[in-house]
């Protein structure tokens, strides 16, 4: 199977270069993923209210990628 994806340049820059970085966005966002995953596992100097604030913003990202029909697995 093929696909191919095709932009009328200049017109369609915007939409040419998140085509373009999608690979490198993913990548952001996977780094980001385990980052907030290694904090919770495996950094034993956070407060409660610090891992609490940690948890939610993780709970608040998996949920963002839910409703974007987006998964990082």
């Amino acid at each position: 199977m093929e696909a191919t994806l095709k932009f009328n340049l200049p017109d369609d820059k915007g939409d040419f270069e998140l085509a373009v970085k999608a690979s490198a966005m993913y990548c952001v966002l996977w780094d980001f993923k385990q980052f907030m995953r290694d904090e919770l596992k495996y950094n034993g100097n956070l407060t409660n209210k610090e891992y609490d604030l940690a948890e939610r913003f993780q709970e608040k990202f998996f949920e963002i990628l839910q409703d974007n029909a987006l998964s990082l697995d």
